[in-house]
């Protein structure tokens, strides 16, 4: 495991953000946030374990997740929640020979 320090900006508009302090986790903020009704579920990858994801319930604090939301190798998800309620998710991997 390793900590990285996140970016982290708000905004009211969109267009000009504050810079926060930053978000320190077990993964690198490149993925995707979801807004759910109790709160946001960033999925972001997490090194050799795949991609990861973590949660808040005010946009500030976060906490990984237990597991993997997919193992070895995947990078950069995109994810979005499905009129049904289910997930997508699309992600990146190295060439494969």
């Amino acid at each position: 495991p390793q900590d990285i320090d996140n970016y982290h900006g708000t905004s009211e508009d969109g267009l000009t953000f504050t810079l926060e302090d930053p978000v320190n986790l077990d993964m690198g903020f490149l993925g995707q946030a979801v807004a759910l009704d109790d709160g946001i579920r960033f999925y972001g990858t997490g090194g050799t374990e795949g991609i990861v994801s973590a949660f808040s319930s005010d946009g500030y604090t976060f906490e990984m997740d237990k597991g993997n939301r997919l193992s070895g190798g995947g990078a950069d998800p995109g994810v979005a929640q499905l009129e049904d309620g289910t997930f997508v998710m699309i992600y990146t991997t190295p060439p494969q020979d």
